[in-house]
């Protein structure tokens, strides 16, 4: 129960008690017998029941009403792409029609099962950016799109960025790396043995332009701090083949998609794999 829901609670019990106490006062004073009381509190109760359901009715109302506002400026340029999520975030759902027109389509670590089916370069670029950062399930998803053979390096780049695993070359970062740590390690290790893949995508969320430099420096940094044990120590090499390479394919289209820390937001005629899939 939210802090809402708790004052409203709050103010509909304090309601019901100065009922219960003044109707109590009255019936004792004025027949002096236990039974009146009684009878008051059981209907005091019942009215107090009611004005609870009402209340968490309320409440309700409240949360879906700040949950379309939020929707509504989620989607944004999107909203023409996804004219029933647009509609649904600023009146509700129309009559007869489910919470799939809002909900997330995919979320948490469900994706891995569901890319596995929708292979496309652009979707993937886009869970990658769009997931929630603070939850560990998004690591488990990061992790399996850069092992997979057909991830291009355009997102293994934009997930290297995403990371600062830069710092993590430099030793500039070396706590608090738990989760980003085994990707950003996966990340060099593909690019210096079978490498990354690239013609079905030819940018990123990011800006890759400077990258090759950035990482150079990184190395060069850390190679001082490995002969100084005062220093922090350098936790990955650097990934210096991906980075180097001429991207190639289609640019990233920025709204092809819509992913947000709550999941895939979207129709399931609009992929490969119709609801009800493995994933």
């Amino acid at each position: 129960m939210d802090r809402f829901m708790m004052r409203q609670f709050g103010k509909a019990l304090f309601g019901v008690a100065l009922i219960v106490i003044a109707g109590l006062a009255k019936l004792w004073y004025d027949h002096g017998t236990i039974w009146a009381p009684v009878l008051v509190l059981l209907g005091v109760l019942g009215v107090g029941a009611v004005i609870f359901a009402l209340m968490l009715r309320a409440a309700k109302r409240w949360k879906r009403e700040e949950y379309n506002r939020g929707m509504a400026e989620a989607l944004g340029p999107y909203a023409a792409e996804y004219p029933e999520t647009a509609r649904y975030a600023k009146t509700g759902p129309a009559r007869g029609a489910t919470d799939d027109a809002v909900r997330p389509l995919v979320t948490g670590r469900d994706f891995i099962p569901f890319l596995e089916v929708n292979r496309d370069p652009q979707l993937w670029a886009h869970v990658a950016m769009g997931m929630n950062y603070d939850a560990a399930e998004t690591y488990d998803v990061l992790y399996w799109i850069v092992d997979q053979p057909d991830c291009e390096a355009a997102i293994a780049r934009d997930i290297w960025v995403q990371l600062n695993a830069v710092g993590m070359v430099s030793g500039d970062v070396n706590r608090g790396v738990r989760l980003s740590l085994p990707v950003a390690e996966r990340i060099v290790i593909r690019s210096e043995g079978r490498g990354y893949k690239t013609g079905r995508l030819g940018s990123g969320f990011h800006d890759h332009s400077g990258l090759l430099a950035e990482a150079e420096t990184a190395l060069a940094v850390a190679g001082t701090r490995l002969n100084n044990t005062n220093d922090n120590v350098p936790l990955i090499d650097a990934p210096l083949t991906l980075l180097a390479m001429e991207l190639q394919g289609p640019d990233l289209d920025a709204g092809a998609y819509l992913v947000d820390e709550e999941g895939l937001h979207g129709r399931p005629s609009e992929f490969n794999a119709p609801r009800g899939a493995a994933y």
